[in-house]
């Protein structure tokens, strides 16, 4: 606390180039990519139409493709295409968090109002309600399959260019991807009507 004489001021740090940080949300999963390479690598198809357009510029050329995949009607009644890669990308990513914000989703909404039933002091999903996806999940059990993966595996850059830019830049989405397929395939099957709280929006 007291010096024994003068004391030399401290010598000035070097100057460090700051840059700011690269805010991301840490995956509610568990990180399952190691740093040499993918899990679960994708063989990229080239595109018939040569080169992939930027991410940025994508739009159109997602959508034509998914146009001549699902029909040019079923992807304007289904789908979000305003940066439809982004959206897919931070859906996916999402689904293994405790929310997804319905304004990043690549679907458009379901007609009609969440249902529930009222028990008193407990509400409960009603049991109608599952009708309301009836057109949506009838669209998605007929899609080609085996055509709909290959198209993925064209477009692949653009999705881990997406998944890079929304900030795991060394990190794969495929891997992300089956992570969060596994991760829902692990949900219950709830044996009697699930129990809800509705949340004004």
């Amino acid at each position: 606390w007291q010096a024994q004489g003068p004391v030399a001021p401290p010598a000035p740090l070097p100057a460090v180039a700051s840059t700011p940080p690269v805010e991301a949300a840490p995956p509610a999963l568990p990180a399952s990519e190691p740093a040499s390479g993918p899990l679960n690598p994708i063989e990229v198809v080239a595109s018939p139409e040569g080169a992939l357009p930027g991410l940025a510029g994508s739009d159109d050329h997602v959508a034509r493709a998914l146009s001549e995949l699902l029909g040019s009607r079923d992807v304007a009644a289904f789908l979000q295409m305003d940066g439809l890669v982004l959206r897919v990308v931070a859906t996916v990513d999402n689904l293994g968090r405790e929310h997804a914000p319905a304004r990043l989703w690549p679907v458009n909404p379901t007609p009609e109002r969440f249902a529930v039933e009222d028990g008193g002091t407990v509400q409960t999903i009603a049991s109608g309600n599952a009708a309301r996806y009836g057109a949506m999940v009838r669209w998605i059990e007929s899609v080609d399959m085996e055509r709909a993966v290959a198209l993925y595996a064209r477009l692949y850059p653009l999705f881990q260019q997406a998944y890079e830019e929304l900030g795991y830049p060394g990190r794969y989405f495929n891997d992300r991807l089956v992570a969060v397929i596994d991760h829902l395939l692990q949900a219950p099957e709830p044996a009697s009507p699930v129990a809800v709280r509705l949340t004004e929006v």
